[in-house]
Order: structure tokens, then C-alpha cells, then sequence
């Protein structure tokens, strides 16, 4: 990750317009742990491109982390304004909703997240889509329907 990071700040400088530069840096820090560090070099991505979906999917990711569900929630939304099927940030907006004891919100979108990951044939994200729903389902007493 260090050469990756070299790498980057090396492309960031030859230009500092180039929002993929701040992605990989805030990717690489997300991966470190320093996520108020992604926070602050993702914004400045974003700043750049507007249109980008993997760096507000990532900034939801981020104040996932940190818990900050309000935030969370925004960028997931973002993202998801500009792509309606990102299950990524569908399944952090079910985590912020379960947290916030949001039984509908999360349903919604966790039951998004399984059938994208379903129909992907992603077993290792539909699994663990099936063990978020399975939570969601024990905190808020939900049974299954047979």
C-alpha cells in the first residue's frame, strides 16, 4: 500500500485536478484506518468530480466507521442518486438504518442489497447480506413469511 500511496501523491502532484489521485489516497487510507485522513482528501475528490459514485460510496463508508450515521446515510444517498443500484451503498444505508432502529429503511435496503448480490451470483457479499438481514430481522422481532 505504501508504493500504491508514493504513487499517487507522486500523480497528485504532476496534477492536482485529478480526483483519482485523491480516490486512491483516500482508498489507501480507508485500508489504513485513518479515516478522517480519507475523509479530508475524498471531499477534495468529490470536489472535483461531482459525478463520482465510488468516492461518495466510499465517504459513506468512512463515516460508517466512525459513526457517523448521518453522514453515512448522505453519501450512500449521493451515490445512489447517481447510480440506483450500487448495492455497497444499499447495504451501508441498511447498517445506519439498523443502528438507528429503522426497521422499514433498513429492510428496504438490505432486501436491495441480497437480490443485486443474488442476481450477480456474489456469494461472499449475498452471504453476508443474508447475516446483516438475519440481524436486522432478530433486532426488530421479523419473521419470515413462508
Amino acid at each position: 500500500m505504501d508504493v500504491a500511496l508514493n504513487h499517487a501523491r507522486k500523480s497528485l502532484r504532476l496534477n492536482p485536478k485529478l480526483p483519482m489521485s485523491f480516490q486512491v489516497i483516500g482508498s489507501i487510507y480507508m485500508r489504513k484506518g485513518k479515516r478522517k485522513d480519507a475523509i479530508k482528501v475524498l471531499k477534495q475528490a468529490a470536489i472535483l468530480d461531482p459525478k463520482d459514485k465510488v468516492t461518495k460510496y466510499i465517504l459513506s463508508e468512512a463515516y460508517l466507521k466512525l459513526k457517523d450515521y448521518n453522514q453515512a446515510i448522505k453519501y450512500a444517498n449521493a451515490a445512489l442518486e447517481l447510480e440506483s443500484n450500487l448495492p455497497g451503498a444499499h447495504y451501508n444505508l441498511a447498517k445506519c438504518y439498523l443502528i438507528k432502529e429503522d426497521a422499514l429503511n433498513a429492510m428496504k435496503h438490505i432486501d436491495l442489497v441480497e437480490k443485486q448480490y443474488l442476481e450477480e451470483k456474489n456469494i461472499q457479499f449475498s452471504s453476508q447480506a443474508r447475516q446483516l438481514k438475519g440481524m436486522i430481522m432478530k433486532q426488530f422481532d421479523i419473521e419470515l413469511k413462508t
